[in-house]
């Protein structure tokens, strides 16, 4: 898997969206709440309308942090292994704590790492920004179970991006080392030009 493919948000991801999911990534961002009547309306205050404006303003929201459950860890400690990680190199990557990010006052994904909650793209922290547009109020409806699967999703493929970094950082260092240094007077440009 590439960080390209984990960034297609119209691809499926073999281990992190799709097939037999990655022992680490299993229980991250799950649907959580009472066990009838799950509701899917997101209404904790993460995003609202501005009325003379097409503009979404993002909003507080509710989140809880904790620290991860002892299946939560277990499930870490699987999944670094298989990825010839420690947990360890896990949690240094994903944070110490995680968060339950409550769509209402009553339902939640679960174990959203830290990390993954504060990944941010163009300065947006991408789950928060993805929460603001669907806001009851903004988004006119509730979610479907489709696009709660697809937060989750998305949950998903930032942890796994995440835990690619050590790589992608050796490999740019590969890279940055290999490059030819262009300097004025090799590149047959005249300075000032």
């Amino acid at each position: 898997m590439t960080a390209g493919q984990l960034l297609d948000m119209d691809s499926a991801v073999l281990g992190v969206t799709t097939g037999k999911l990655r022992k680490e990534l299993t229980l991250l961002g799950r649907v959580s709440g009472p066990q009838k009547g799950l509701s899917l309306g997101i209404t904790a205050g993460w995003g609202h309308g501005q009325k003379e404006k097409d503009i979404v303003m993002p909003g507080r929201g509710i989140e809880k942090r904790r620290d991860f459950t002892a299946d939560e860890q277990n499930g870490i400690a699987e999944g670094a292994k298989e990825l010839g990680l420690e947990p360890e190199d896990v949690t240094a990557l994903w944070g110490l704590q995680t968060i339950d990010i409550y769509l209402n006052g009553e339902t939640f994904w679960s174990n959203v790492p830290e990390a993954v909650w504060e990944y941010a793209i163009g300065g947006y922290q991408v789950l928060k920004k993805c929460l603001s547009s669907r806001e009851r109020q903004v988004l006119g409806r509730d979610i479907t179970k489709d696009e709660a699967r697809e937060f989750t999703h998305i949950v998903r493929r930032i942890a796994a991006l995440l835990l690619l970094e050590p790589e992608l950082d050796k490999n740019y260092s590969a890279i940055k080392a290999s490059c030819y240094s262009w300097s004025v007077a090799s590149s047959g440009v005249e300075e000032g030009v």
